[in-house]
């Protein structure tokens, strides 16, 4: 966990100019759009497994979850079908070879915990279904990024927080559904747009806000602003409101 509240620091120095922590310490507010899974354990061995609440995950009974650690022993169980045995015989008889298996896990991986459905990370803590990434927490879907948290369905990003179903995003904060993007902050529906704040539905824009083009000095002077509010409000209150599904509809607290 040392590592992943080392990226976790380096990212918030970053965007928001501070290091804000232990990335534990914002858990709620970094899982508020996420589909999050939760620790429980094989009911074979004991051992701790992190499981996803998604899908037909989230319909799996406790007593009926193990682990890869039970992956060879169940599949060496067999029954034995007696000549009279009828439906509800056989169905009573499969308990003993019913069990979900809910780990994934593939490739070469270093310093990953409470993680479930991965391949090739390092530095992970809490996350679904995430390939080839380092110092993440708190993600779901991603493949090829780095240095996120608290996103979902990101593909080759680095330095992000909060963003969603997105791809080629850079030093990004609050982006949904947007492309090829960097150094932006609550966007929408954007491609190529770099330097810009409040933008939605518009393509190759820079020093943006709300679509407009305001010109660098204008742009650095609202964006110090809004920095700085929001390094507060996470320092004192270990979340920021509204974030980009709510702008418009709440105010910034």
């Amino acid at each position: 966990m040392a590592a992943v509240d080392e990226g976790f620091g380096k990212l918030t120095k970053l965007l928001f100019g501070k290091e804000l922590g232990l990335v534990a310490d914002y858990e709620e507010w970094l899982n508020q759009r996420m589909d999050v899974g939760r620790v429980g354990k094989s009911c074979l061995t004991g051992k701790r497994i992190y499981i996803p609440n998604y899908a037909v995950f989230k319909t799996f009974p406790e007593q009926r979850i193990a682990g890869l650690d039970s992956l060879r022993e169940l599949s060496e169980r067999k029954i034995g079908v007696g000549e009279n045995d009828g439906l509800r015989e056989i169905a009573k008889k499969a308990g003993e070879i019913n069990y979900y298996i809910v780990e994934f896990i593939e490739g070469e991986n270093v310093d990953v915990t409470d993680s479930v459905l991965y391949q090739n990370l390092a530095h992970s803590d809490k996350t679904i279904d995430c390939w080839n990434g380092k110092y993440l927490a708190y993600d779901f879907f991603s493949d090829k990024s780095e240095f996120f948290f608290g996103c979902y369905r990101v593909f080759e990003c680095k330095f992000c927080v909060h963003c969603y179903n997105s791809k080629y995003l850079t030093r990004c904060f609050e982006m949904e559904s947007c492309y090829n993007c960097s150094d932006s902050m609550f966007c929408h529906n954007c491609e190529n747009v770099r330097d810009s704040l409040f933008c939605s539905n518009v393509k190759n824009k820079r020093y943006a806000v709300m679509n407009a083009e305001v010109g660098r000095e204008a742009y650095l002077k609202l964006k110090a602003m809004l920095v700085e509010g929001i390094a507060e409000s996470l320092e004192k209150k270990k979340r920021f409101e509204p974030d980009i599904f709510g702008v418009g509809c709440k105010s910034i607290t």
